[in-house]
């Protein structure tokens, strides 16, 4: 017999991680750079002149707002973004160094946010350009320009996220995360849009753990969010720990009785959880004393899925997906009660698998032949259909079907 995986489980309709978009990020306009030799001289004695003063007199707040700005203008004179992170290192210390200083503080930081902006407008307006041949090339200078400004204002989580975003499209995914790790020391783990897009990232990368384990702090301290919640389902539902889906959505289908989606993604995952457990009595039979109760409890969670489905074909679209979902859950449900009938139980035990299985089996056929007129050109659903005809006896219209299409 040949069996059609259900579709997936994963909540629709909702997007998770880390697919910002750059449209509402500010971009200032700057002047484009100029670079010399001669230029590269001129800020070196400039700097030179001004270090000397400083020396002379530290607590002289004009010159170390004048330093600032030269380290500022110098910076922006290097044509390759990449050439700028020293002169930056330099600036912050500078900005550091000026923090006992009233007047000096609040100028420095002005400083900073205009030379901030200057290379975080530069990687926006590069990422802009995604779309374009172009990306690829500026794949570097756009994590170069992202450096520059977390090397300015360190604790700056947006530049954080950028970077990350950048390095995840580009396929970095390790060095995504550790972006985002940094990220979130900084913030001291209170930040539940970094946890949230690094969550994402642990199962993008297939730590599956790390990223329940933040879904689960999330949904903890935000309750009231579905979002967070969502993102621990679908987590949950990649790790294979479908048992603890299951209660997460029948909480939220208890909540929300008029979300379709909730019951469709819980009826997916008990039949789930229902196959799993009858090809493990099919393959590993306990002994007969524990038999029963085996059979009993996994006959039980088909039934909760079926009430579930049975309850859903009133609700839901008449379309080629759901009409698919349909059919295939109570042909394979069908095919999973008829093995489990071959498990040497009593005969009035294996009598009522086998009328279950060929109820399922009729409760299939509509859908079959719903979803073969929706799709007459496709031989693969005309295929199955003919199968489920003759798996019910059917054997005259599948022979019209083999006629009509040279199976």
């Amino acid at each position: 017999m040949k069996y059609f995986k259900t579709r997936t489980a994963f909540l629709t309709g909702i997007a998770f991680g880390i697919f910002f978009t750059l449209s509402c990020a500010t971009v200032d306009k700057t002047e484009a750079p100029t670079e010399s030799g001669s230029v590269s001289n001129s800020f070196d004695e400039r700097l030179s002149y001004l270090n000397q003063r400083i020396r002379s007199n530290p607590r002289n707040e004009e010159v170390r707002i004048q330093k600032a700005e030269v380290l500022y203008e110098y910076a922006i004179s290097r044509l390759n973004p990449e050439e700028r992170k020293p002169i930056y290192q330099n600036l912050r210390i500078a900005a550091n160094d000026s923090q006992t200083l009233p007047n000096a503080r609040i100028k420095m930081d002005d400083v900073l946010k205009k030379a901030w902006n200057t290379e975080q407008g530069s990687g926006i307006r590069l990422l802009q350009e995604d779309r374009s041949e172009t990306y690829d090339t500026h794949f570097n200078h756009i994590i170069a320009h992202l450096d520059n400004a977390i090397t300015i204002i360190p604790d700056s989580l947006v530049t954080y996220s950028l970077k990350s975003t950048t390095l995840y499209r580009r396929g970095h995914i390790i060095d995504a995360i550790g972006t985002l790790v940094t990220a979130n020391q900084i913030s001291s783990g209170t930040n539940a849009g970094i946890r949230e897009k690094l969550a994402f990232l642990y199962s993008e990368s297939g730590d599956h753990n790390e990223a329940i384990s933040l879904y689960s702090e999330l949904t903890q301290e935000y309750p009231s969010s579905d979002y967070y919640r969502y993102g621990l389902i679908n987590a949950l539902i990649i790790n294979k720990q479908h048992d603890d889906a299951v209660v997460i959505l029948k909480d939220l289908a208890g909540q929300y009785p008029a979300r379709v989606n909730y019951r469709e993604s819980l009826g997916t995952e008990l039949f789930y959880i229902f196959s799993n457990k009858a090809d493990l009595l099919s393959g590993n039979p306990p002994a007969a004393s524990a038999l029963q109760n085996d059979l009993n409890e996994t006959l039980r969670i088909l039934e909760e899925a079926r009430t579930i489905f049975d309850e859903l074909n009133s609700q839901i679209p008449s379309n080629e997906e759901n009409t698919f979902r349909m059919g295939t859950f109570y042909m394979n449900a069908s095919h999973k009660l008829h093995e489990l009938s071959k498990l040497g139980v009593e005969e009035e035990v294996q009598d009522e698998l086998l009328k279950k299985s060929n109820e399922y089996m009729e409760a299939a056929l509509p859908y079959w032949e719903r979803i073969a007129e929706i799709t007459t050109d496709n031989m693969e659903y005309l295929n199955i259909l003919r199968n489920v005809y003759l798996e019910l006896g059917m054997n005259e219209e599948a022979d019209s079907i083999e006629r009509t299409f040279n199976f």
